[in-house]
């Protein structure tokens, strides 16, 4: 056999890179591959390796490696076996179509800071292991095996080791780097660490995958260094007008129902010049009410409307709009625990910061008072506090309250469109209701609270947007759910926001007591367990956010060398920094969705492109998303975007249905776009006083459609009313 493959051999004619000895060694390792092959299974290979092995345009390499699989398939099992009888440390695997020998074998190393029991394995595949296991008989192949496997597993023991150090010095280099996230490399190397079984597999993943939290951190590190050299760390110093005001802080704090915004209001009207700043149109329009019910002349200014008074000293508008410029005797910045609110709390930091009023006059719920307290201190400005009881008592259900025993007087409160509208279809058989939540305008709102207040509506059904201080006749509070979706997922409520909307109830001067429950005996348990008087509401954080001006905006484009603003955003958010722990970058996602909108417009400038991103579309609805990039293609072109006429089915006297409904509150939320666009830009967009008109229409036919359901419903046959007052008191 030997003789013959290597005549074979000697008369192949030689092509390419092939020499006599190349050759002759393949035809040797064949033969002792047949060896190995019992004799009835070796012919038919032979006779063939014979012909393939003279014949040039036949591949060597495949020919043996043809007869080294039939050599596994044959003896490998039983060679196996015996291998693990003689040597049970050594681990040979049949790969099919090839052998992997392994050893493994503990190690300790320090790695991280902490000792670390790991594996060592040592892993060779085919070579001259393979033919030894095929050709020669196990008692000499496991001492070959043995030293082979030995060998090798000093070099992987000194890999190991390398790898604990090349760990520890990713670790040393990084941890301590003021903008490094040194949490999220923490969290990426003890999940390597737990994950891989061997350490160089788990250096080779902490190294890639630390390489995004690399460049994060030399962004935030080029931003530093940028805002330090430009001056913009420090954020007291972005507003020099109140920075030049010796202001004085004063924060009026209590439960719900204690007067807050009263007494502020009382106070702001004894100067000669001020501005009411709140979290909602509908909050700052009672504002507007309240200061000239005092007897000031107040403008109204929100994003989307305008009623400005001749002569007015006095302004009552969205805190979104305060005007940094005009310098006020005082200022109210109402629910200033809202500094914490993860969208809008810029908005509250911004004005407390940087409102130019001497007398700076604030409300809010206790647990505002650390945070407050911590940023008059960073201000060096000196803080009152003046703390209110409420009017009215509370009394909280232990046990669940009974949609079938709603009394006049309560507001039930749901966190959905859809739950709102089918608690009201199941109380409307009895009673005329009110309805409010987010889609609708704040006209309809209005109205809405309106119908409640003056006794054509006995019953409200609203979503949390009454926490937020709307002057309500509500005796009881009624929580349908105490979970609310967060954009995300289903959470359960805070402490506060459960007190903030259940203090709504026993409104001073109207009611000579609250009540508050729930309508499932868990959450009734809660809404007592909170309004207990001995409980504690938690703090709020220590922390508010910030969001970029035109001056952060031009320093980070330059320095990434980008002109697109959503760059800039996501920059600012990952990487800006103050000279303050209570501070924090805040630009939210749907800004920068919005930017990246606006970067599809070069040409407009970047200044301009950062007020487009703070337009308030819904980035839910895609409809209005698209609307909204189109109409800011027609503005850079330098085309006017008009607006058609309000679509006839919405100048009927009612919606048909809820998809009806549903459809003219969309066209609301377009109209009030489009009036925030043309406030900012009336060039471009010229029709704002067709939009109040067509806003106007809109909110009468929701009006009418949201009146008129419950309307029908009671005529059709209602259940006889309960008589007042018998809420079922436990």
């Amino acid at each position: 056999m030997r003789h013959a493959l290597l005549a074979a051999a000697a008369a192949r004619p030689l092509v390419g890179g092939e020499t006599p000895d190349l050759i002759e060694a393949a035809a040797l390792r064949i033969a002792e591959l047949l060896a190995s092959l019992p004799r009835a299974d070796r012919a038919p290979l032979l006779a063939e390796a014979v012909q393939k092995l003279a014949a040039p345009e036949s591949s060597h390499r495949k020919l043996e490696k043809k007869i080294r699989q039939a050599a596994l398939a044959t003896v490998s099992a039983e060679r196996v076996a015996a291998v693990r009888a003689l040597a049970p440390e050594i681990l040979v695997e049949d790969l099919q179509g090839t052998v992997r020998f392994s050893l493994r074998e503990p190690q300790l190393v320090s790695v991280a800071g902490a000792r670390h029991r790991v594996d060592v394995v040592t892993r060779l595949v085919g070579g001259a292991l393979e033919r030894a296991l095929l050709t020669r008989p196990v008692a000499e192949f496991v001492p070959e095996a043995r030293a082979a496997l030995q060998a090798q597993l000093e070099h992987d023991r000194a890999a190991t080791e390398a790898a604990a150090r090349r760990i520890d010095e990713i670790l040393a280099a990084r941890v301590n780097r003021p903008l490094y996230d040194a949490r999220a490399l923490k969290v990426i190397v003890e999940r390597a660490l737990r994950e891989c079984s061997e350490l160089p597999d788990a250096a080779e993943r902490i190294a890639s995958e630390i390489r995004r939290l690399d460049r994060d951190a030399a962004e935030r590190e080029r931003v530093r260094e940028l805002i330090e050299q430009h001056g913009l760390i420090t954020y007291r110093d972005y507003f020099p007008r109140a920075r030049e005001l010796a202001r004085e802080l004063f924060l009026y704090v209590g439960p719900t129902n204690s007067g807050k915004t009263w007494h502020a209001l009382n106070e702001l009207v004894q100067h000669d010049s001020g501005v009411y700043l709140a979290p909602l149109r509908l909050l700052a329009l009672e504002g507007q009410e309240e200061i000239e019910k005092r007897g000031r002349l107040a403008s109204y200014i929100t994003g989307e409307e305008r009623d400005i008074r001749q002569g007015a000293a006095f302004t009552a508008s969205t805190i979104e709009m305060l005007d940094i410029q005009r310098e006020v005797a005082a200022a109210v910045i109402d629910e200033i625990q809202l500094l914490t609110d993860p969208e809008r709390g810029w908005a509250w930091c911004q004005a407390l910061v940087g409102v130019p009023a001497r007398r700076v006059l604030l409300t809010g719920s206790p647990d505002c008072i650390p945070l407050v307290r911590a940023l008059a201190q960073y201000l060096g400005e000196p803080l009152t506090i003046q703390h209110l009881e409420r009017h009215t008592p509370l009394e909280a259900h232990d046990r669940k309250l009974s949609l079938a025993h709603i009394a006049p007087g309560t507001a039930v409160i749901a966190f959905s469109r859809r739950e709102v509208l089918a608690l009201k279809a199941e109380l409307e058989h009895r009673y005329p209701v009110a309805v409010i939540y987010g889609n609708l305008t704040p006209e309809v709102r209005r109205e809405e609270a309106r119908r409640f207040r003056d006794g054509r509506a006995q019953v409200l059904v609203s979503t949390d947007a009454i926490a937020m201080g709307l002057n309500l006749p509500i005796r009881t509070v009624c929580f349908s759910t105490l979970e609310k979706w967060n954009g995300k997922e289903d959470v359960q409520l805070e402490p506060w926001q459960i007190l903030q909307i259940g203090g709504r109830a026993g409104r001073f001067g109207l009611h000579e007591r609250g009540f508050v429950g729930a309508l499932t005996r868990r959450d009734a348990e809660r809404v007592a367990q909170v309004f207990h008087p001995g409980f504690q509401a938690p703090a709020r954080a220590l922390a508010t956010t910030v969001r970029p001006g035109p001056d952060h905006v031009e320093v980070l484009a330059e320095a990434l060398h980008t002109n697109r603003l959503a760059r800039v955003l996501a920059a600012f958010q990952r990487g800006m920094s103050f000279d303050s722990e209570l501070l924090a970058p805040g630009v939210q996602e749907d800004m920068i969705a919005l930017a990246a909108i606006a970067d599809r417009y070069q040409s407009l400038p970047l200044a301009e492109r950062l007020t487009l991103a703070t337009a308030p579309v819904d980035m839910r609805q895609e409809w209005l998303v698209q609307e909204y990039a189109t109409w800011l293609g027609e503005h850079t072109a330098g085309r006017a975007v008009r607006l058609g006429s309000l679509a006839s089915a919405f100048q009927k006297e009612r919606a048909a249905g809820d998809d009806e409904l549903q459809a003219a509150e969309s066209e609301a939320r377009r109209l009030t776009v489009y009036a925030w666009l043309g406030f900012r830009f009336p060039h471009a967009f010229p029709d704002l006083a067709e939009s109040a008109a067509q806003r106007i229409a809109l909110d009468r036919f929701i009006e009418r459609s949201l009146a008129r359901r419950g309307e029908r419903r009671r005529r059709g046959g209602a259940a006889a009313r309960p008589p007042e007052g018998r809420s079922r008191r436990r």
